[in-house]
């Protein structure tokens, strides 16, 4: 019985811990996602301008997927699979 009620409370307490911690949680967050963008975009730069065509980095390869129709992400989808095993 008391176990119930402590469950029932707890539920009860979920909503206003997400109202409170998300909004306070948001700017870190985005913060955090520019943050891994920069270092992804930079090493891709980085892959591109130092390697050669025998030792590519697997997000060259990947950015390499373009054809005259645009982006085959079947096509791109693929080479990552490949390229990880």
């Amino acid at each position: 019985m008391k176990t119930q009620h402590l469950l029932e409370s707890v539920w009860a307490l979920i909503p206003v811990y997400a109202a409170f911690n998300v909004p306070l949680s948001a700017p870190g967050l985005i913060s955090v996602a520019l943050i891994v963008f920069a270092f992804t975009w930079n090493e891709l730069l980085f892959a591109l301008s130092l390697t050669y065509m025998k030792a590519k980095t697997i997000t060259v390869v990947i950015a390499g997927a373009q054809h005259t129709r645009g982006a085959e992400f079947w096509y791109i989808e693929v080479r990552s699979v490949r390229y990880e095993t």
